[in-house]
């Protein structure tokens, strides 16, 4: 059974400056909050909008560095496990070490 929780994690976007920032992500489209599962896949509150993580495109907010000119991007597998240690201490706080290796080894695959 999936289990997921609520997205708690830095900017993933290689170079931005709010990468050791952990915040909660809201979605683009509907505004609710952000949850991950261990298969490394992102949703909405509602699953309006759901995908493996190497299909999003993140926007923290910030307006310089790399969201300068684009404001929604892809990360890679080292951009999102630097994102997800940032936040493990909320997540893994619910989740237990067992989820968030599950976690690692999904992103593994998908951006194998």
């Amino acid at each position: 059974m999936m289990v997921r929780y609520l997205f708690v994690a830095s900017c993933p976007v290689n170079e931005c400056l709010k990468q050791d920032k952990p915040m909660s992500w809201q979605c683009i489209h509907d505004g609710t909050d952000m949850y991950i599962n261990e298969h490394g896949y992102l949703s909405c509150e509602n699953y309006s909008h759901v995908a493996h993580i190497c299909n999003w495109r993140f926007e923290c907010g910030e307006k310089r560095g790399p969201h300068k000119h684009q404001k929604r991007q892809k990360t890679d597998f080292e951009g999102f496990s630097h994102a997800v240690i940032q936040g493990q201490p909320y997540i893994a706080k619910e989740a237990g070490t067992l989820w968030m290796k599950k976690l690692i080894e999904s992103l593994e695959i998908q951006f194998g």
